[in-house]
C-alpha cells in the first residue's frame, strides 16, 4: 500500500480574475472554487487518476477538516487522518490571465498536540508493512520540531517501508539523516540547502548530489520548475530531463504532481528514469490547468513526445 502523510493539510481557495492583476487597481473576481490543498494530498490524488490504491493520512482541524475529505473523496482518495481541535488552514490561490503562474497565500496550521503526534506515530506502526511506500511532503505543522519529524521518518523506515521526502530547510537535513530511498527538494530549496544561490551551470549540481548518495540517500532528484529536473541515482548515473513548452495558468501543486508521478512510476515497474519522465509529463499537465489538483491524460500522452533525456554521467 502506498501511503501519503501531509502534515500540515489545507483547503485551495481557487480566485480567478478576470483580467492580469494589478496593485492599486480594482481586480474583479471572475469566479472560485474550492480544491485539494496540502502536498502528499496532490501526490495521492494523482495516484487514484492512475488507478493507484493509496491512504491520505495526516492532520485535519474540526473545523473545515470535513470539507477536506469530501474534496477527496471526489477524486476518490480514501483518508484515514488524526483529526484534532482546531482549523484546517486554507490557501488562497490567485489565478489572473497573464499566464505567468498564480500567487498563493496562506494560512498558518493548528498546532498538533502531543495527544495527535503519539497518535499518528501509532499510526504508523500499525498500518505500514515491508514492501509499502510512504510519502512525506510538505514541511511539518506548529508542534513538530526536526526531533519529532526524524522520529516519524524512522517510525517508516523500521517497518522497511520505501521512504519519498519532499521538504526544505532545517526539515530536509533531518531526513536526510534518515536515508530516505528519494528526496526531491527544487532548485531555491537545494541551493538553500548547500549555501550555494545562483548556479547557472547544471553540472554545478553533480558533485553535491553526489555527497547526498554517500550519505546514504538512495536517489535524489532535483525539481528546477519549467526548466525540468536532474536526476542522481543511487548507481551514480546522472540525468537531464527537459520538459515540453506549455503555457502556464495554476502552478501550485506542480510539484506535487511530479512526486505523485514518480512513486506512481516506482509502484508500477519500478524503472526511476521512466517514472520521472512521466512525472514531467503529469506535472506540465497540471500546470496548464486551472486547478490545484489532477491532470488531462490526453495531454499526458502528447507531453511524453517532447520530453527529452541527456545523461550527464
Amino acid at each position: 500500500m502506498i501511503y501519503t502523510f501531509t502534515l500540515n493539510t489545507a483547503i485551495d481557495r481557487i480566485i480567478y480574475f478576470e483580467e492580469e492583476l494589478e496593485r492599486k487597481k480594482n481586480n474583479k473576481i471572475s469566479h472560485y472554487l474550492y480544491d485539494v490543498g496540502g502536498k502528499a494530498t496532490h501526490v495521492s490524488i494523482i495516484l487514484s487518476q492512475l488507478g493507484i490504491d493509496n491512504i491520505a493520512a495526516g492532520f485535519i482541524g474540526t473545523e473545515k477538516g470535513g470539507l477536506l475529505k469530501e474534496l477527496l473523496k471526489e477524486y476518490n482518495v480514501k483518508s484515514e487522518f488524526i483529526v484534532q481541535e482546531g482549523k484546517t488552514r486554507e490557501s488562497f490561490i490567485l489565478v489572473d490571465n497573464s499566464g505567468k503562474g498564480s500567487f498563493m497565500i496562506t494560512e498558518k496550521g493548528f498546532i498538533v498536540n502531543e495527544e495527535s503526534y503519539e497518535k499518528i506515530i501509532g499510526y504508523i506502526n500499525e498500518k505500514l508493512k515491508k514492501g509499502d511506500i510512504a510519502v512525506f511532503a510538505g514541511g511539518p505543522p506548529p508542534g513538530i520540531n526536526e526531533e519529532k519529524y526524524r522520529r516519524l521518518l524512522r517510525a517508516a523506515n523500521e517497518k522497511d517501508a520505501k521512504l519519498f521526502v519532499d521538504c526544505s530547510g532545517k526539515f530536509l537535513k533531518t531526513a536526510i539523516l534518515e536515508t530516505p530511498f528519494l528526496i526531491k527538494p527544487n532548485k531555491d530549496e537545494f541551493e538553500e540547502f548547500i549555501s550555494k544561490s545562483g548556479i547557472s551551470d547544471e553540472n554545478e549540481y553533480i558533485p553535491y548530489m553526489e555527497k547526498l548518495l554517500d550519505s546514504g540517500v538512495k536517489n535524489v532528484l532535483l525539481s528546477l520548475g519549467k526548466d525540468g529536473s536532474m536526476l542522481a541515482m543511487e548507481n551514480r548515473e546522472v540525468y537531464r530531463v527537459y520538459p515540453p513548452k506549455i503555457r502556464e495558468i495554476n502552478d501550485t501543486g506542480a510539484g506535487d504532481s511530479f512526486v505523485g508521478g514518480v512513486v506512481a512510476g516506482i509502484a508500477g515497474n519500478g524503472d526511476l528514469l521512466e517514472a520521472v519522465k512521466s512525472a514531467t509529463a503529469i506535472s506540465a499537465s497540471k500546470v496548464a490547468s486551472g486547478m490545484s489538483s489532477g491532470f488531462n491524460n490526453e495531454e499526458v500522452k502528447e507531453f511524453l513526445k517532447e520530453i527529452k533525456i541527456k545523461k550527464l554521467k
